[in-house]
């Protein structure tokens, strides 16, 4: 990669960055905003079939855990993030498997990032 392209990535990142410190609904919310950054780190989609760029399945236990926040706290930041007039989440919950799981989609995903 070339020093340019470099420079615009890094110009990229701090456009994101200062959007979501700032300019976001929920920029005043520590918890938000660490929920947002896993939510966005974990997007890029496993590979797969069902799972798109900008998608990623998880539980609530499994975010929990990686984010040190109660349960209670991510499923509250789950309803938060996918409601308004403009949604950062879109969550579609399965229990077809034996286990179930949260399938998350980072709405603007690309804008974002």
């Amino acid at each position: 990669m070339d020093t340019k392209k470099i420079v615009e990535a890094i110009g990229e990142v701090r456009e994101s960055m200062e959007f979501l410190l700032y300019r976001w609904r929920y920029s005043h919310s520590p918890y938000h905003f660490r929920f947002m950054l896993y939510c966005l780190a974990h997007a890029e989609g496993n590979g797969g079939n069902e799972i798109i760029f900008g998608s990623f399945k998880t539980s609530v236990s499994k975010m929990s855990e990686a984010t040190s926040i109660s349960r209670s706290k991510i499923k509250t930041m789950l309803k938060d993030l996918s409601t308004g007039d403009n949604p950062e989440l879109l969550i579609n919950t399965s229990t077809n498997q034996q286990y179930g799981y949260t399938k998350i989609t980072v709405l603007k995903f690309n804008e974002i990032i």
